[in-house]
């Protein structure tokens, strides 16, 4: 799982940026936490893949480090994730 961070200020559209990930992994999904703006996205992508998928859409991404999966590449799995 990788975790990224969003502005509050910029309105996000879940299954817009659902539907672009699934085009490159079919079971990736994506999550807005409405109180923070945090964008959470589940995917076998490589984070490299992933910013720039969400780049192509105006999406001003990083990665953050407070996810205990945050240092996994994609594929990888400590098996503490949902």
């Amino acid at each position: 799982m990788s975790t990224h961070n969003s502005p509050a200020t910029q309105p996000l559209n879940e299954q817009l940026l659902t539907d672009a990930l699934r085009n490159a992994d079919p079971d990736a999904t994506v999550s807005i936490e409405s109180a923070t703006g945090q964008l959470n996205v589940s995917t076998v992508l490589s984070q490299h893949d992933v910013l720039e998928i969400l780049g192509g859409l105006g999406v001003l991404a990083a990665p953050t480090d407070n996810h205990p999966d945050a240092g996994h590449q994609g594929g990888q799995s400590c098996g503490s994730c949902g």
